[in-house]
């Protein structure tokens, strides 16, 4: 995560070395990503996948929940 504002200084850097047309709207367009950034750090929010609370182990066990509680209803419409 601290690489995002290295990365916002190094855009407006290629930008201001490119040439002027549409020069403001590239930079409006940065100045947009990095206010995101800057909400997203200060509401706490999820950045990266890895800041989720969930991983595929959870996936896996819901989908095994959900295959198991299957099986029952199953059992029960059949009388197994």
């Amino acid at each position: 995560m601290e690489q995002y504002p290295a990365l916002f200084a190094v855009k407006r850097a290629d930008i201001l070395a490119q040439s002027e047309y549409q020069r403001e709207e590239k930079l409006s367009y940065v100045d947009g990503y990095e206010a995101l950034y800057r909400e997203i750090l200060e509401k706490n929010q999820c950045l990266t996948i890895r800041d989720l609370a969930v991983n595929g182990s959870d996936r896996c066990r819901d989908e095994t929940r959900k295959r198991d509680r299957g099986d029952i209803k199953k059992s029960f419409r059949t009388g197994a």
